[in-house]
């Protein structure tokens, strides 16, 4: 630290320099690093807060034929203590408003890779876009089935909804998708979802301390998570093991791998529950229409076809005990690279989107102007959007909903 004595930090465990780091606030400490070739380099850094924009609500409009609004949810984040704490239902519901102010003739809402959380967020979420009305139920060991209802009446978003999931959309995901697919509120898109529908505590192993939570320094190590209950959906489904189906599938490079809660060895079994006789779906949505014409475009396109055949040969690979790989070097660098192209077709990243432009609502430009940092992310985030062929596919599909429907 600047003015402080030096500290060696070789062999230093992390959470030592941990401890130095703590030490000082807003002022500058200097780093002494000797390289491969001998030489030494400092350099100086300020301990400054940072805001974490990669896990938390982010949207963007989608500007072609129709003006989509597109939200991505990462996870189903809460802060549990304080009443300033981030909450994703609230924020959820903010990005909306914002979206809401463009003019926008459909919404996109993206839980891929969101392996769930907070129950109660996922409860707040469905309210979002359901006016009133059961959303499920639960059960624990006394096996008495409790129902879950919307906790506020009304909605803050009532138009035309595709929700994306994935393999890997789990737990709180799942309910979402469940809940919005029974109510026939959304269009679900993407592939066969995890497959949990279990419910966790966290419980202190240390039987004087309090229950745990998010606020509590020092907790990680020290806790066990124990399975209270089982998740139903309103038909008493269970999407225990076999998770939520997608109304529209699309190829997932998932599909090839033995990562979902079916094949985990100690998953609880999948039952059925008493259906719920009082919940009101809405009209159908023209789910068959929908799917021909995505399948069409999916069946000529080159990057979902190339994922088709990466999870084949997944699929063969997963039942083998051996796996080749080059030794000379021409062909293992020839191997590597079409290893980086199988990873960038799993991303499923393709050509920038000709159907749409990616950009900013009006309060995140005016927020970016005097921002050079937020600005050079917010442009790799556009890239991306506008790459990424699932969105490209989920913004077609959402197009022929509102042409269906208005017609």
């Amino acid at each position: 630290w600047e003015g402080k004595e030096e500290v060696v930090v070789n062999g230093l465990s992390l959470e030592e320099v941990e401890d130095i780091l703590d030490e000082y606030a807003h002022q500058r400490l200097a780093w002494k690093f000797r390289k491969a070739d001998g030489t030494d380099k400092t350099v100086l850094m300020i301990k400054e807060r940072i805001e974490d924009d990669e896990n938390i609500v982010k949207s963007f409009v989608l500007k072609g034929e129709k003006k989509i609004g597109y939200i991505i949810l990462p996870g189903f984040y809460t802060e549990w203590e304080g009443e300033t704490g981030s909450s994703c239902a609230n924020d959820v519901a903010k990005e909306i408003v914002k979206l809401k102010r463009e003019n926008i003739d459909g919404l996109i809402l993206d839980v891929r890779y969101n392996g769930g959380g907070s129950m109660g967020e996922a409860i707040d979420m469905i309210g979002i876009f359901i006016d009133e009305g059961p959303l499920g139920s639960n059960k624990e060991k006394d096996g008495k089935q409790i129902t879950v209802k919307d906790p506020n009446r009304g909605t803050i978003y009532d138009g035309p909804l595709v929700l994306m999931v994935n393999g890997q959309s789990a737990s709180a995901s799942e309910m979402l998708a469940a809940t919005l697919q029974d109510y026939n509120r959304a269009v679900i898109v993407g592939s066969d979802t995890y497959g949990k529908a279990t419910m966790q505590q966290m419980f202190a192993l240390d039987t004087n301390t309090k229950r745990p939570t998010n606020s509590m320094p020092g907790m990680t190590k020290e806790i066990v998570k124990i399975t209270m209950g089982k998740l139903y959906r309103l038909t008493g489904k269970s999407a225990q093991l076999d998770g939520v189906k997608a109304d529209i599938v699309l190829p997932d490079a998932f599909d090839g791998l033995e990562f979902r809660e079916k094949f985990s060895v100690s998953a609880l079994p999948s039952d059925t529950a008493k259906a719920n006789s009082y919940y009101k779906p809405l009209k159908p949505l023209p789910i068959s229409d929908l799917a021909g014409k995505s399948a069409a475009r999916v069946a000529t396109n080159a990057e979902f076809n190339e994922i088709k055949k990466i999870v084949e040969l997944q699929k063969k690979e997963m039942q083998t005990t051996t796996r080749v790989i080059p030794l000379k070097w021409d062909a293992f660098q020839k191997w590597v690279e079409e290893e980086e192209r199988e990873l960038e077709l799993i991303k499923g990243e393709g050509k920038p989107a000709k159907q749409y432009a990616v950009e900013n609502h009006a309060q995140d430009k005016l927020l970016m102007q005097k921002n050079q940092y937020a600005k050079e992310i917010n442009q790799t985030w556009l890239e991306n959007l506008s790459e990424d062929i699932y969105i490209q596919e989920s913004y077609q599909i959402l197009t022929d909903l509102i042409n269906l429907t208005k017609r």
